[in-house]
């Protein structure tokens, strides 16, 4: 809903922030996750407390703690092929997930105001999120429209991976102090199901904890 005057309401404008501020947060749980069972894992050997592990690790990006994540539970682990499989699919997708972060932070946002075009004339308004990217040598910035809609749809997509990296890391690293996880293997608890196209992880494992270890 608007106002009288085209201009979006301030429910409409603070439900955008909420929505972009969300995802932010839920792609941090996910970097916490990698990069504390890693310093845990090569570190004290404990989740609390300052180890050596999280001071090395404490300045690092999320790409560079995503492949030290992985290559730790991979090392420790001891995957086999499948296991190894499981491990880069699931890479793969936190991937996916930094480099939309990525876009999200370092793009220009509109929310709630006009949009220059570059001949000066405003575009609508609309308290929709538009996101405009600059383009060096390409061509003129790109400008997306994202809602709260599909921001949330981010989150939640961030926080069903959160819970699917944190159990993988735990697994493979043996790096809590949870009994059960202890005992497993990736293999035990994790599968790859979905199409040749579109490979998806899953807790599919004959051993899978239910209900899941969820950490948040």
């Amino acid at each position: 809903m608007t106002t009288r005057d085209g201009a979006p309401t301030e429910k409409e404008i603070q439900e955008a922030h909420r929505s972009l501020g969300r995802y932010v947060y839920e792609f941090s749980r996910l970097i916490w996750h990698m990069r504390t069972t890693t310093a845990s894992a090569v570190g004290s050997g404990q989740i609390t407390g300052l180890s050596l592990g999280e001071i090395v690790l404490s300045e690092a990006t999320a790409s560079q703690i995503t492949n030290a994540f992985f290559a730790v539970c991979e090392h420790l682990g001891r995957f086999d092929a499948g296991e190894r499989s499981i491990g880069r699919r699931l890479r793969a997708c936190v991937i996916k997930e930094y480099e939309l972060r990525n876009e999200l932070l370092h793009g220009d946002w509109f929310i709630g105001f006009k949009v220059m075009h570059a001949d000066g004339e405003p575009a609508e308004r609309s308290s929709t999120p538009r996101l405009s990217r600059p383009r060096p040598k390409i061509g003129p910035p790109e400008t997306k429209v994202y809602g709260p809609e599909e921001l949330d749809g981010f989150s939640d997509r961030v926080v069903s991976l959160c819970q699917l990296v944190s159990e993988f890391g735990y697994v493979a690293t043996h790096a809590t102090n949870d009994p059960v996880l202890k005992t497993l293997r990736v293999r035990d608890v994790f599968t790859i199901g979905g199409t040749k196209k579109e490979p998806v992880v899953e807790r599919g494992g004959p051993k899978a904890p239910n209900p899941p270890r969820l950490y948040r």
